[in-house]
């Protein structure tokens, strides 16, 4: 996976007959606009919506200046993402056309990216949010709701991100949407809310990611399955058991047996 900032620079811009796409990418525009089009539809991208494409798709790019000053943050994921995107992303990013429009959802993962792109956040945190970024594109946007202006979505993000900070950290810890709202300054109605439509899942459901994660790597490295359930906290081994089976496919003893024995 690579991030580029794509602009023009100085001077005339020659225009490409046609250019074909050997990547998944999602293209974020920052500045200005240009339109896209192939043999049957034209479309117009700008900062109301997402430039998705998939490999082997033809089109024309075409701006309105003759020196054109659009500005797109493009995600390119390579040949080994490719391979885990192969059963979803493909078939989701056919089915809609090359362009995504804005909703909430995806103005704040755009917001995410910039601000750890900008604060020089770890790598993998970076490629986790490409990750979601990807996926958030392709979803089904569900009930469209008014847009949030660019500073309220900046306060809301900066909000839940303290809030899945806290949960990333925290996991094995206790926690209630009271706890959390509180901790961000927001009423637990809409704190859960709010959560729920940017991050796309509950609170709840996203702390019992996180806790399966860590109980995944706990187990690789060799824990017991007991021990891995405790320790990320889980306070029922049953149902740690039935959440790991239903998340991974299989219980997690299957996951310790698989780990590669040292001589």
């Amino acid at each position: 996976m690579r991030i580029e900032r794509f602009d023009h620079p100085p001077g005339i811009h020659v225009r490409p007959a046609e250019e074909r796409s050997d990547s998944f990418s999602v293209n974020f525009v920052e500045a200005g606009s240009f339109t896209v089009s192939n043999e049957r539809s034209e479309w117009r991208v700008n900062d109301a919506s997402i430039f998705v494409t998939s490999p082997g798709c033809w089109y024309r790019y075409d701006h309105a200046d003759e020196v054109p000053c659009d500005v797109c943050l493009r995600i390119v994921f390579d040949e080994r993402w490719r391979n885990d995107l192969v059963e979803t992303a493909p078939a989701a990013l056919a089915g809609r056309g090359p362009l995504v429009p804005i909703t909430n959802r995806r103005a704040y993962l755009r917001e995410r990216l910039l601000h750890h792109l900008d604060a020089g956040s770890p790598s993998l945190s970076i490629e986790s949010i490409c990750g979601e970024a990807l996926f958030g594109a392709t979803e089904e946007a569900g009930v469209a709701r008014r847009l949030y202006r660019s500073s309220q979505l900046a306060w809301y993000a900066s909000r839940i991100d303290r809030a899945r900070e806290r949960l990333d950290d925290e996991y094995a810890s206790d926690h209630s949407l009271g706890s959390l709202s509180r901790s961000v300054g927001m009423s637990v109605f809409h704190f859960a809310r709010l959560f729920r439509e940017l991050t796309g899942i509950a609170p709840h459901q996203y702390l019992l990611r996180r806790r399966l994660a860590a109980a995944r790597a706990r187990l690789r490295a060799g824990s017991s399955v007991t021990d891995a359930c405790f320790d990320s906290g889980f306070a029922s081994l049953s149902h740690f058991i039935r959440m790991f089976k239903r998340a991974y496919g299989a219980p997690p003893s299957a996951e310790r047996s698989a780990r590669p024995r040292t001589s």
